[in-house]
């Protein structure tokens, strides 16, 4: 069915950006929006910084489609952190203007099929162009054409601001030498040079962004203030109080108050895990010591949606000198039942002769459940500490080199990538579901001198029922 617009909103859709993203994006622009387009529209070169999940990406690229629509002629360069991210830019920005709601407010402006990439498109236009309208880069991309308007969206990431710190700089250098020569300054009037972002550490590409805009103007930073939120028709202060529970405060703290990482809230670094892989465990160690293995389960009510937990398994050899050796790794997002027999089968198979689970609130049930099926001891965990402070405590044992991940090609083998990840960005990454499985194998290991005990949950008497022991430590 064709769509009909007015033609005193389409006049004011092509004036105003905000009345573009109601009408044609659907957009129910916050205050926020409308003052971040105001802005763009009152500077050449600024920086805006906004939360987390408050729109700056999908304000971006309408905005992008609305400038093509004014000016056909415009050649846009679209700067994220990785491929992948630009690539879904340009096609979300291909898929506006291929609308027909955008057809009825900009008829004129008609696809070029012959240039109609996912990384890069052009319109047609009257006049002849080598360079494509819109190109959308990684920020280590190669440069290629002129841009009337330069855009950065979140060139940084946790792993070229936090973890890697030499990309810190070498995302300084792409931006100053490779990407900011590429505005055209031949044209009547100037280029345009918008970055948007959410700070990631001190020193990153962002700070100096702060720094130069606060000094020269052309800065918008709209942070979280306690739990009050800038995007207030739709954010509500309860949300953002429940997202601090779940991420904890300093992960928080970046993400939404708008304060950066410095390098040393960071627990774990980098540099002590890489030095510690390991491709084979030597014969003498793999001879002496036993398998040991530690679950974090992820199936609460609160973790159901938007981005849920995972349930974590690792494996592990603890040798006689007190190190570990992480071996096998189970890490789903599915129901307990099935997490429960692919963890139970790993466990089995690998000859684990002790494992630890989480027991606090409704773990409790799981773990009771689990005894009950595997052939494994598994002793139930009670944590009565927050996790930085568990983390912290276990941090000399990392440093020591005493925590070893599996190896291949020279760096941390694909499926145990994602505990460096998590490691090495705690407290503040995204997820640390595989930090707590580690730091509970690690606290396993810490109790050498000590016998194991493996405790039955029972619910009807207030002390646990023990139902294995052992009378000697094997270690």
């Amino acid at each position: 069915m064709t769509q009909t617009i007015d033609s005193e909103i389409i006049a004011g859709c092509r004036q105003s950006p905000n009345m573009f993203a109601n009408c044609v994006m659907g957009f129910k622009q916050g205050n926020l929006h409308r003052r971040m387009q105001q802005f763009l529209t009152d500077h050449k070169n600024c920086y805006v910084e906004y939360p987390r999940g408050h729109g700056k990406t999908a304000q971006l690229t309408l905005r992008v489609a609305w400038e093509i629509g004014n000016d056909p002629s415009v050649r846009i360069k679209y700067i994220q952190q990785s491929d992948v991210e630009a690539k879904k830019t340009t096609g979300l920005i291909k898929s506006i203007i291929e609308g027909e709601l955008y057809k009825l407010v900009f008829p004129e402006i008609e696809p070029d099929m012959d240039n109609w990439c996912k990384a890069d498109f052009k319109v047609k236009t009257k006049t002849w162009s080598r360079d494509a309208t819109v190109e959308a880069k990684p920020i280590f991309g190669r440069a290629g054409g002129r841009a009337d308007i330069l855009i950065a969206d979140d060139v940084c990431d946790l792993r070229n601001a936090i973890q890697q710190a030499a990309l810190r700089d070498q995302v300084k250098e792409f931006w100053n030498t490779n990407w900011l020569p590429m505005r055209d300054f031949s044209r009547d009037y100037k280029p345009r040079t918008w970055k948007v972002g959410t700070c990631y550490h001190a020193d990153d590409i962002t700070a100096d962004w702060r720094r130069m805009h606060t000094e020269q103007g052309g800065l918008l930073r709209l942070p979280v203030v306690g739990f009050r939120s800038p995007w207030r028709e739709l954010i509500e202060d309860e949300e953002l109080e429940a997202i601090r529970k779940e991420i904890g405060p300093f992960a928080y703290a970046r993400s939404y108050e708008l304060q950066p990482v410095t390098s040393d809230l960071i627990v774990f670094s980098p540099e002590w895990l890489r030095d510690s892989i390991y491709k084979d465990i030597p014969d003498w160690e793999s001879k002496n010591g036993t398998m040991i293995a530690a679950m974090d389960f992820a199936f609460t009510v609160a973790k159901q949606d938007g981005d849920p937990d995972w349930s974590v398994c690792i494996i592990a050899w603890k040798d006689n000198k007190g190190q570990l050796w992480l071996k096998d790794i189970i890490r789903q997002r599915s129901t307990f039942p099935d997490f429960a027999r692919t963890a139970t089968k790993a466990m089995e198979a690998a000859g684990v002769t002790q494992a630890v689970a989480e027991a606090n609130g409704p773990q409790k049930g799981l773990v009771q459940q689990m005894q009950q099926d595997c052939r494994v001891p598994i002793r139930p965990l009670n944590r009565d500490k927050d996790k930085i402070t568990r983390a912290s405590e276990r941090q000399g044992f990392v440093e020591a080199g005493k925590l070893h991940l599996p190896e291949q090609d020279g760096v941390v083998r694909s499926d145990f990538r994602i505990v460096f990840d998590e490691m090495t960005t705690f407290p503040v990454g995204g997820h640390d579901d595989t930090v707590d499985t580690v730091i509970d194998l690690i606290e396993l290991t810490m109790q050498i001198r000590e016998p194991l005990k493996a405790i039955r949950i029972d619910n009807a008497r207030k002390n646990p029922k023990q139902i294995y022991s052992t009378k000697k430590s094997k270690w």
